[in-house]
């Protein structure tokens, strides 16, 4: 664990909003970076970036139970980074969540979380800071197209 923080950048891409999206997520602070790229069909914008931000939950929470025995894991401190500002906004009460469809995700990875156990934040970076997960978005949309 490098200085007790697991920094994970997630992003979603789709190409006609909606069209063929993908999601990307980098994991750093487990050792080995991690990289994950899941083809999403036909979905929006918004609906890849929170399927995203709920991959790297799901990843974290597999990682944990194969490292249960890692006393470390439990007070490492999760801070997600997007670029996608709504749903930043959303995931930490600042703004409401109007489309039901959202709703359920953004339910689906707070349920997640709060498994998961472990102290968490959202946070907004530029695009420019989001790179690698970008590229696994759209690199996985070309791949499943």
């Amino acid at each position: 664990m490098s200085n007790n923080k697991i920094i994970i950048h997630t992003d979603g891409a789709s190409r006609g909003n909606p069209g063929p999206s993908g999601a990307g997520v980098h994991v750093s602070g487990l050792g080995e970076p991690q990289f994950i790229s899941i083809f999403l069909g036909n979905k929006t914008n918004n609906e890849a970036e929170y399927l995203a931000l709920l991959a790297a939950v799901r990843f974290l929470l597999q990682f944990k139970k194969r490292n249960a025995k890692n006393d470390e894991l439990g007070s490492c401190e999760v801070v997600f980074k997007m670029d996608s500002m709504l749903v930043v906004k959303q995931m930490n009460g600042e703004w409401k969540i109007k489309e039901s469809r959202m709703l359920k995700l953004a339910e689906k990875v707070r349920s997640s979380l709060k498994t998961l156990d472990m102290p968490f934040k959202f946070l907004h970076v530029e695009r420019s800071l989001n790179q690698e997960a970008d590229w696994l978005a759209t690199q996985v949309i070309d791949l499943g197209t």
